[in-house]
């Protein structure tokens, strides 16, 4: 649990420092395997998902209400790891 809420913390702390705004706010609750990301201005989800898959990382999106505005970045069992996360920050940080 410990590695998940380190990975966590380390992948909103940094998508921030790059430009993204995290959903929901900060002072909420936040799910320790999955970070929610909204899409940055100017693209669709499906464009900025293009994106990103050109680079080989893929993400998720979202249904209902706020579905196109937000991206998930799961962090959870096996994948959790800092390794991983650098790679997706990496790729993160070339989309924005």
């Amino acid at each position: 649990f410990s590695r998940h809420l380190r990975v966590a913390a380390h992948i909103r702390k940094t998508v921030c420092e790059l430009g993204y705004k995290l959903f929901p706010k900060e002072e909420a609750v936040q799910s320790p395997s999955v970070s929610a990301v909204y899409v940055p201005g100017g693209s669709t989800f499906f464009e900025f998902n293009q994106r990103i898959r050109s680079h080989g990382m893929g993400i998720g999106g979202s249904f209902g209400p706020l579905e196109g505005k937000i991206f998930r970045i799961g962090h959870m069992g096996s994948q959790a790891t800092m390794k991983n996360a650098e790679a997706a920050l990496d790729v993160l940080a070339k989309v924005i």
